[in-house]
């Protein structure tokens, strides 16, 4: 199940419509009926971003302004970055080991096997932002789009 939650703009502070502006609204998950989180939508809370702004991601490029780790942990890359990820607590325990499991899944599928080859590497960063045939995104893409980036960078090619 998914929640929809008032991303940008508090319920609790804008009451003249802004709040339920589908710009306003995004989906989350873990849904309503989710164990109490300490991350993410519910740790912002009643924080006002037009007071203390924070990334809105219908409007900015999350890349510009974070780079998700290999090891799990998100890094700032501005000002708006750092917030964000002090707001949102991104880098929350839980948060990080889920998305450390995600990324080493990516590029090491087998354990038994060495790491991806560039050529797969290539091919799932192509795909890594398409949905499946329920219109979902992969659990993390953004995260796995930086590890894929990353490891790229550091096995560059090898040409003969």
């Amino acid at each position: 199940m998914c929640a929809i939650s008032n991303i940008f703009l508090p319920q609790s502070k804008y009451r003249d419509g802004k709040d339920i502006d589908y710009g306003n609204l995004f989906a989350c998950y873990p849904g309503s009926n989710h164990q109490a989180c300490h991350y993410g939508v519910p740790k912002k809370a009643a924080h006002d971003p037009l007071a203390d702004q924070i990334l809105n991601p219908a409007q900015d490029d999350p890349c510009m302004h974070l780079q998700f780790r290999r090891n799990g942990m998100v890094r700032h890359l501005s000002e708006l970055g750092k917030r964000t990820i002090d707001v949102l607590n991104l880098n929350h325990d839980m948060l990080v080991e889920d998305r450390k499991m995600v990324i080493a899944r990516s590029l090491q599928p087998l354990k038994s096997r060495p790491y991806i080859s560039r050529s797969q590497a290539q091919r799932l960063l192509e795909a890594i932002f398409m949905p499946d045939q329920q219109g979902c995104l992969p659990e993390y893409c953004g995260a796995v789009h930086n590890a894929l980036l990353q490891y790229l960078k550091e096995n560059p090619s090898r040409s003969k």
